[in-house]
């Protein structure tokens, strides 16, 4: 493979040797290389070759090998000066460099780009410092980049604008997906801008560099290949002026795949711009746009991939919005850009069913009825309907009478898709228009016709087009995108091939090399075949596409017979289920398969929607179809047959033939991006992926061309360089040296550069005629102008020779290196024999002398042992002498050690008694101590418990009041309804009454009518009848005005009066009820807002997180602290150290070193106290605090052995915490809230909300559940101690108080009831056994809701009094002991109760006057929840977030001692014991105070 891409340059050849360093092809991995060494040659021109590794051996002909380069440190930076040019080569050398973090690489003008995936390797080669470094300088002086070709591309534009020949320039850059284009583009545009000044220039970079996030937001997205991979090729021109400073900027987009809009395969993406939409998008933009999840949409959910692992998309979606801005969009069209993205993804979501009622014809289904009229918003049409008609249906034009064609589901479908791509494409063109419109201000610059102005400013500057072009691709499945993307590859291929071509042509013109034909890869007949004007693959889709009636199976019989002969397409000989073909392109061969190329060759959308579109209410997108109405349409679609349809290849093609054309007569710089890896690896480097893009890239070829003729090409000074030894050991003269060559002699004088180069050139020339005799002129080499072209395999021969020469000086070398080594060597042995002697006569000499030396000592040693003996005989008897006089004074010596003994062991007994007896009295205080602290803290979360059940107890009571009111308000308006009923019925009689009287009125007047008719009669009368008569007259005046008086003092009086009273009587009920209606309503809004202000504060709280991180510590201290407290004085007495005496017990010294030793282990903010003189006033200390809950605790209990907190909390959990570490050791949940703890002994009781009541038992921690037998939630639990024992265990009995206002007393080891007691007329929220002499037999005290405290005799558990309250609830009852009698009182007991009210009442009993009450203090501001006594101290806490201290050894009323403060919401419960006091909060918060 690689001969046939690369030439023979760089083979083995017949003078083949042993030691060869060579490359062989992998044996199982296509396409890798392996380095290898020759280790023998054969007769039959084979030979033995074996890899580095050992791995291969084999036998392969010499011709086939390919021989190795030696490379620099760094690798080869151009590799057209590699001695041996094929692919191992190039894999070797850029693998070499890639190790070494070298990213580009040239070969000959074409950079080779290779992508690093390690921004540390990335960011040092785009620094300011970097990039100017490259401004005007050669490109042999700077290491390979892309700013070189930029550079290049300018100093051309520089070039052109000064009248020095130079032209427009283009830039090519592609790639695969992944290889970095779109960032080599980025560097290139931004080097443009810099070097080309300031002002206007960097305004039009700026806003095309602005551009790119957009551009990318919609014509993006992820690949299996790449994360953001551009799915649309673009030419970007860079205008420049006369002064070639950057005036304007073009933008030319080709091909978008407008299929991702509706599919994707698995594991990829659709364009990014769907994504940034829903993630980025504010609340008020998703309300308006209706606004899904992104797995509520189709288009942009079923390829099952949503995110991209380190990409924020609503970042990404304020960056597009910021550049909209930036290239000119007003805030209308950018929400207007946004709604079309939202009717794209809204129209994914309509599904069609078959109408049974219309044959089968589509419809709209009823659950995707809501995505219609979403998408008919959002796209501005009049009504869903008018988009479900179009969607569904079709109007045809039949002898000029319209049709209404109804579609199946299927076709449905595709119209919702066609409309989904038109929307998206033309709201893409749409912005790349105005993106242009703002990066070129001249309309000649707006990708359009250009004007003559513009025209001319591009002829007076210049451009520099950059294209970022889709690379070749060949997938699995390939289609009609993947089909363009070849074409579009081939089209530029074959323009890169000539280029290289022409390359090749010049260098052997410039250099004098006769010129000959070269032949190379011509891809002419695979781009016939495609774009051929009669027979041509995209011209025969066109004419199919044209028919009305066309098909696949028709194209493809067509282009099967079209092209039968062509050898570059094939189809399979076998017939499969899908029509494929295959075409063998430059790259490689590609199988095409035909489903959907007509369709999306079409890309026309039905008339009927482009009506509808036109007509949208939204100005955008009705411009995108133009503004013709529905009857101009319907013209248009009559005379559709005589117009000529535009298709999407015949588009295509066009803007291929003008980029190539434009290209064609520019100055062309290749950069090629190699991706090294399919994983993104920053390490890994793949010669099979390389080799393969290599080879699509077209580098391959372009080396096989340009080493068609004379594979290897020397400079001369090179050539004398490399060869000057051969030459040497040949002619056996003095080794030539090279005088010009290497970059430093870039800047030296030209005239001496001259020089130095003719004469390298004369020498050069030499060299060849001794080495290479005869073969001048061509036939071997050619000795050109500055270089020498050799024939294949002529330079191979000559680096053989070179090797065996430089092998024969080497043999030299070594013999006399071998020879200098062997004499040193003997010279080194010599004279290490001479001192070998020279020791040996000493060692016999010395030994001599020693012999004597011992005669000597042995003669000394006889004389000294004899006067040894006599001083042994003396000695030992002094010694015995000695022993007798030492064993009398040991002896004496013990006997006074013994007695002293004695009495050290007596007085150790008597010490020992009395510190022990002092242990057991300071740890009987210490478990007195702990008693105290775990009842304060039990009495705490007793308190916090009860607090919520209050409260929740004295809403549901006033709720229930409220709810009475209410009843007993529409009773009164009732009854008022009937009064009112009756007062009316009164009336209509009164009513009667009159019309009656006014009867009677008649009849009168008749009367009188007929005796004025009679008097008329009788006129002639005498006169003593006439004054009979005038008298009988007045009479009847007299009467008639009786009656008339009469009859209004009877009807008048009567209806004035009852109607009087019905209007006072109806308004005083009016105002009564309406009074205490507004009362009410007053009543329960204020109810209605103390409930959710409650609510509010209580979700604001539980958002904070009050969690200490000093809880353990602080508990750890404590523990510390009573440690030190217990071991103080035993520490003392055990080690007398008279200068340092510890401080007494409760001492201020004492305290203030316990608080520095708790300071030190806690941490910075422990509160410390100040110091008080001995014997001052008692006062509480805050010890710790600690989250027992997340929501309100109701309450807290100590245990039995003062170790252990429970607590009932508002989750539902009740949780047992040990003191010392601070850690929840049990936790139950229930489907109730538990609101009350009651402890014995052995076992701990909870009573819930549904009135069930829970014993644990403290040992294991058992649970067992029964029923109280309560209507409503058990609120308190009272052990009554001093009451008769029940059971057959003879326990304590337990009393329950509820919310139905029931106590019930269980015999709770049993867990049965033993009596049940009515007692009050709400909740019973408070229980309390009271003890005195005055009392004379317990008793027991309850409080409840109705403001009431009832005392019963716990003996026969009968109600003995009932104490009226205040009306306001009772919370909580302490007993505050019995006071001794005095002179001016009597002795009595004391009670203290909290109410609702904020006071504390106190009652007390005497046994003359009995029970009364003493006096009210007013506590707290608000809610009293709990009440607890402590060494002659009553403890309240309150709803307003305060803990009170106040004297009980006194009578009321009593003065605040003391507040605590530390918690965050209302006080809810408290546990005392005998020196501590633990408080629990409704932010589930529980404090632990000491009594100091």
């Amino acid at each position: 493979k690689a001969s046939s891409s690369t030439g023979a340059g760089g083979m083995l050849g017949e003078e083949a040797a042993a030691d060869d360093r060579v490359w062989i092809a992998h044996p199982t991995i296509d396409g890798d290389w392996l380095p290898a060494r020759v280790i023998a040659r054969h007769a039959d021109n084979t030979v033995s070759v074996r890899s580095d590794d050992r791995s291969v051996e084999v036998e392969q002909k010499a011709e086939d090998l390919f021989l190795s380069n030696t490379l620099p440190e760094e690798g080869m930076q151009d590799m057209q000066k590699l001695n041996y040019l094929h692919e191992p080569a190039l894999l070797h050398n850029l693998s070499h460099r890639f190790a070494r973090d070298h990213v580009y690489t040239y070969t000959g003008k074409i950079c080779i780009s290779i992508n690093p995936f390690n921004w540390d390797v990335s960011t040092p080669l785009y620094t300011q410092e970097r990039l100017l470094s490259y401004r005007g300088a050669e490109v042999e002086v700077n290491d390979p980049h892309v700013y070189a070709i930029a550079e290049r591309a300018y100093t051309a534009i520089l070039k052109r604008n000064a009248h020095a020949g130079g032209s427009n320039q283009s830039i090519l850059v592609s790639g695969e997906s992944g290889a970095g284009k779109t960032e080599a583009v980025k560097i290139m545009m931004g080097f443009l801008a810099k070097v080309s000044g300031k002002g206007a220039a960097n305004t039009v970079a700026e806003r095309v560099m602005e551009s790119n996030p957009l551009l990318e937001a919609f014509g993006n997205a992820r690949t299996l290949r790449n994360d953001n991979s551009s799915r649309f090729g673009k030419f970007i021109e860079l205008q420049f002026d006369a002064s070639s400073k950057m005036c304007g900027a073009c933008i030319h987009i080709y091909l978008l795949e407008k299929t991702r809009v509706t599919g994707q395969q698995l594991g990829e993406r659709n364009y990014h711009a769907f994504y940034q939409l829903l993630a980025g998008s504010d609340e008020d933009a998703r309300a308006r746009l209706q606004l899904k999840p992104p797995e509520a949409y189709a288009y942009v959910s079923k390829s099952g991939c949503l995110t991209i692992a380190g990409v924020d998309d609503a970042k990404d979606y304020a960056r597009v919005c910021t550049a909209m801005r930036t290239i000119g969009l007003s805030a209308e069209e950018v929400v207007g850009s946004w709604a079309l993205v939202s009717a794209v993804l809204a129209l994914s979501n309509l599904h069609f069913e078959p109408d049974p009622t219309k044959d089968g014809a589509a419809r709209v289904c009823d659950d995707a009825r809501q995505w219609l009229g979403a998408a008919a918003a959002a796209a501005g049409c009049e009504s869903a309907d008018d988009l479900s008609a179009a969607l569904c249906t079709r109007q045809i034009c039949a002898r000029d009478e319209w049709y209404t064609v109804r579609l199946t589901v299927e076709q449905a479908g595709d119209s919702r898709d066609a409309l989904a791509k038109a929307l998206y494409g033309r709201l893409f063109d749409w912005l790349v228009a105005r993106a242009n419109a703002s990066i070129c201000p001249d309309e000649g610059f707006d990708g359009g016709e250009e004007e003559e102005e513009g025209k001319a400013q591009a002829e007076a500057g210049g451009f520099i087009g950059i294209l970022d072009i889709f690379g070749f691709e060949s997938f699995q499945t390939n289609s009609f995108e993947q089909l363009c993307i070849n074409y579009a590859n081939e089209a530029l291929q074959a323009q890169f091939n000539a280029y290289v071509f022409r390359q090749q042509q010049a260098e052997y013109e410039t250099e004098g090399v006769p010129w000959q034909r070269v032949d190379f890869s011509d891809n002419a007949q695979v781009l016939t075949m495609i774009e051929d004007k009669r027979a041509g693959l995209l011209t025969l889709l066109d004419e199919e596409c044209m028919l009305g009636q066309g098909t696949v199976g028709g194209f493809f019989t067509k282009l099967k017979d079209a092209q039968s002969k062509c050898p570059n397409f094939k189809v399979p000989r076998i017939a499969r289920d899908t029509l494929e073909f295959t075409i063998e392109h430059y790259a490689g061969p590609v199988t095409y398969d035909l489903e959907g190329f007509l369709e999306k060759n079409n890309d026309t959308l039905h008339p009927d929607l482009v009506q509808l579109m036109q007509g949208s209410s939204f100005p955008l997108l009705s411009s995108f179809f133009g503004n013709a109405t529905g009857s101009d349409d319907k013209q248009a679609q009559k005379k559709g047959a005589r117009k000529k349809m535009e298709t999407v290849s015949s588009r295509f093609r066009a803007q291929l033939h003008g980029l190539t054309e434009e290209i064609a007569i520019t100055g062309i710089h290749y950069v090629r991006c190699i991706k090294p890896n399919a994983s993104a690896s920053a390490s890994a480097f793949e010669h099979t992926l390389v080799a393969n893009q290599l080879q699509y890239a077209g580098v391959l070829e372009a080396i096989r061309i340009s080493r068609a003729a004379y594979p290897h090409r020397m400079p001369h000074a090179r050539f004398v360089a490399a060869f000057a030894a051969l030459h040497a050991v040949e002619t056996g003269g003095k080794r030539l040296r090279a005088r010009g060559g290497g970059k430093g002699k870039a800047t030296a004088d030209a005239g001496k550069r001259a020089a130095d180069e003719e004469a390298d050139r004369a020498t050069s020339s030499l060299m060849l005629q001794t080495l290479l005799p005869g073969q001048q002129g061509g036939l071997g080499y050619w000795h050109a102008q500055s270089k020498v072209f050799f024939r294949p395999r002529v330079h191979e021969k000559l680096t053989l020779r070179l090797r065996h020469a430089l092998g024969g000086a080497a043999l030299v070398v070594q013999a006399c290196s071998r020879a200098r080594s062997a004499r040193k060597t003997f010279l080194l042995t010599k004279k290490g024999a001479q001192v070998a002697q020279r020791l040996v006569r000493g060692f016999l000499a010395r030994r001599e002398f020693h012999r004597r030396q011992a005669a000597r000592v042995l003669q000394a040693a006889v004389r000294r042992r004899q006067a040894r003996t006599r001083f042994v005989a003396g000695r030992v008897a002094a010694v015995c002498a000695q022993r007798v006089a030492r064993g009398w004074l040991a002896r004496k010596l013990c006997k006074t050690l013994v007695e002293t003994r004695a009495q050290a062991m007596i007085g150790a007994h008597w010490r020992r008694y009395t510190q022990q007896r002092y242990f057991h009295e300071l740890r009987f205080a210490v478990v007195k101590a702990q008693g105290l602290l775990r009842t304060k803290r039990a009495v705490a979360k007793y308190l916090r418990r009860l607090k919520d059940a209050k409260a929740r107890g004295l809403f549901e009571f006033q709720l229930s009041k409220l709810r009475e009111k209410l009843v007993a308000e529409g009773d009164s308006r009732s009854d008022l309804e009937n009064k009112n009923r009756e007062l009316q019925e009164e009336i209509e009689r009164a009513s009667a009454v009159r019309e009656a009287l006014d009867a009677q009125k008649a009849q009168v007047d008749e009367l009188a009518e007929q005796l004025r008719a009679s008097n008329e009669a009788a006129a002639k009368e005498s006169a003593v009848r006439a004054r009979q008569e005038r008298e009988h007259e007045q009479v009847i005046v007299k009467l008639r005005m009786e009656r008339d008086a009469a009859k209004k003092a009877a009807v008048g009086h009567l209806r004035e009066e009852r109607l009087d009273k019905m209007k006072e009587e109806q308004k005083r009920m009016y105002l009564t009820h309406e009074g205490e209606l507004k009362e009410l309503r007053a009543m329960l809004a204020q109810a209605r807002r103390e409930l959710r202000a409650v609510q509010k504060e209580r979700d604001e709280l539980f958002t904070q997180d009050r969690v200490k991180t000093c809880q353990l510590e602080d508990i750890k201290a404590e523990m510390r602290e009573l440690g030190q407290y217990a071991g103080a004085g035993a520490a003392a007495r055990t080690k007398a150290r008279p200068p340092k005496v510890a401080p007494p017990l409760g001492s201020p010294e004492y305290l203030m070193a316990t608080e520095a030793s708790r300071r030190a282990t806690r941490g910075v903010g422990t509160y410390v106290p100040k110091p008080r003189a001995p014997g001052g006033p008692r006062h509480f200390r805050h010890l710790t605090e600690m989250r027992i809950s997340e929501d309100c605790v109701h309450a807290v209990s100590i245990t039995p052995d003062k170790s252990r907190i429970v607590t009932a909390s508002d989750d539902k959990r009740v949780r047992v915490w040990d003191i010392t570490t601070g850690l929840c050791e049990h936790s139950w949940e229930y489907e109730s809230t538990p609101r009350a703890l009651a402890t014995d002994s052995l076992h701990v009781y909870a009573g819930f909300g549904d009135a069930s009541i829970v014993k644990y038992d403290v040992g294991s921690w058992e649970a067992t559940s029964f029923a109280s037998g309560h209507a409503f939630t058990v609120y308190v639990l009272l052990f009554a101690k001093g009451a008769p024992l029940v059971g057959e265990r003879h326990a304590t009995p337990m009393v329950s108080g509820a919310g139905d206002g029931e106590l019930r007393v269980f015999d709770a080891a049993a867990c049965t009831l033993v009596h049940a007691l009515r007692g009050h007329n709400a909740a019973v929220k408070a229980l309390a056994a009271v003890h005195g002499a005055p009392l004379g037999a317990s008793v027991m005290l309850s409080g409840g809701d109705d403001g009431e405290v009832r005392v019963w005799e716990m003996a026969t558990w009968t109600c003995l009094h009932a104490l009226t309250g205040r009306g306001s609830g009772i919370n909580s009852i302490v007993s505050l002991g019995a006071s001794a009698p005095t002179a001016d009182k009597p002795a009595c007991v004391r009670v203290a109760c909290a109410s609702d009210d904020g006071y504390i009442y106190s009652y007390e009993y005497q046994k003359e006057a009995g029970w009364g009450e003493c006096a009210a203090v007013s506590a707290h501001k608000d809610v009293v929840w709990a009440l607890g006594s402590i060494s002659g101290l009553i403890v309240s806490a309150s709803e307003d977030k305060l803990i009170r201290v106040w004297p009980a050894s006194t009578p009321p009323p009593w003065e605040c001692m003391e507040t605590l403060t530390g918690h965050g919401d209302a006080v809810c419960c408290l546990a005392v014991t005998q020196n501590h006091v633990f408080s629990a909060s409704s932010d589930g918060m529980l404090h632990m105070w000491k009594l100091v």
